[in-house]
């Protein structure tokens, strides 16, 4: 009797962590913070595997990443975008958003429109898709 209640409680604790698993739970560090002086404190917020893209546009000084959560079920990728301030020289994050089903994704900056698109690359239905856009006019380095 006391094994049967023991295998009983141990299927309802992998059953109860596996669905919040299979939701897409992510415990994520609070690493995105609102600003920092130096890129060498921005790049410190990331994980050790943190890819940061640096760009520039009519003088903005961008940094963006595009962080993939390792996960099982479901794709779960952070959108995360700096911008330097001039007058207060410091990196102000401008944009942290969360996407799913993505599995992989790249920036596109185009110079022409002043659009900055994060694009979908994974093998699935929003492979070549816009996933999330910014008008660079709209954000501004003072």
């Amino acid at each position: 009797m006391k094994r049967s209640i023991e295998i009983a409680t141990l299927a309802l604790l992998l059953f109860v962590s596996g669905t919040s698993y299979a939701r897409g739970r992510v415990d994520r560090p609070e690493r995105w913070k609102a600003s920092a002086k130096t890129l060498v404190e921005l790049r410190s917020f990331g994980l050790s595997d943190t890819r940061w893209q640096m760009l520039r546009y009519k003088g903005l000084r961008l940094a963006m990443t595009l962080y993939a959560w390792p996960m099982d079920s479901v794709s779960v990728i952070d959108i995360v975008g700096y911008v330097y301030n001039e007058h207060f020289r410091e990196w102000r994050r401008f944009c942290l958003a969360t996407a799913r089903r993505v599995f992989d994704a790249k920036l596109e900056l185009d110079a022409k429109r002043g659009m900055l698109r994060v694009v979908g690359t994974g093998n699935n239905d929003l492979r070549g898709k816009t996933i999330l856009a910014w008008n660079l006019g709209a954000i501004t380095n003072r």
